[in-house]
C-alpha cells in the first residue's frame, strides 16, 4: 500500500488508465493490498494537501535556526488530535475512500467536517512539532554545555547551520 501523502508527477497520471469511480467507490469493495495504480492514484489525490495549503507551510529547507523560530502549535495544542488518533486516520483512509467518505470529523468540533487532506496535514504538523522539539532539546543542551566544554561553541555553531 502506498504512504498517505505520496507525490506523483503529473506525467505519471496521465498515464494510467482512466479511474472508474462507479466500479470502485461505495460498493462494498476492500482496498487491495496492491491496488491499481490508477486507483491508488486516486486515493492519493483525494489525500493531497493542496498545493494553496501546503505553500503556506513552513519549508523544509529551513536551517536548524530559522526551523526553531517558526511558530508550530504544541502537540497538546486544540489543533491537532492526538497522534494515536490521526495515525489511525491515516491507516484507515484509502478504504474510507472507497466506501465513499468525502470528509473527517474531529469529535472535538462536531459541527465541522474537513476534507481528507487534513489527514495529512495534521500528521505532517505532529511530525514538524515533535521535530522542533528534539531540536530545541539539543539547542538546550548545548546552551547549557557550552561554559564547560571547548568545543560546545563549535556544535552551536554547527547546529545552527543545518
Amino acid at each position: 500500500m502506498a504512504g498517505l501523502v505520496e507525490v506523483l508527477d503529473s506525467d505519471d497520471e496521465d498515464q494510467l488508465p482512466p479511474f472508474d469511480a462507479r466500479e470502485w467507490i461505495g460498493n462494498n469493495k476492500t482496498y487491495p493490498t496492491y491496488a491499481p495504480p490508477e486507483l491508488d492514484a486516486y486515493c492519493t489525490r483525494q489525500l493531497r494537501i493542496p498545493r494553496e495549503i501546503k505553500s503556506a507551510f513552513p519549508k523544509t529547507t529551513l536551517n536548524v535556526t530559522a526551523f526553531l523560530r517558526v511558530g508550530l502549535p504544541a502537540k497538546s495544542h486544540a489543533l491537532l488530535p492526538p497522534k494515536k488518533y490521526i495515525e489511525q486516520l491515516s491507516k484507515e483512509a484509502r478504504q474510507a475512500i472507497l466506501d465513499g467518505k468525502l470528509s473527517v470529523q474531529d469529535s472535538r468540533y462536531p459541527n465541522i467536517r474537513f476534507s481528507l487532506w487534513i489527514i495529512a496535514a495534521w500528521r505532517w504538523l505532529v511530525e514538524m512539532t515533535e521535530a522542533q522539539e528534539h531540536w530545541k532539546a539539543a539547542e538546550e543542551w548545548v546552551n547549557k554545555k557550552q561554559p564547560a566544554l571547548p568545543a560546545a561553541d563549535a556544535a552551536a555553531g554547527y547546529l545552527s547551520g543545518f
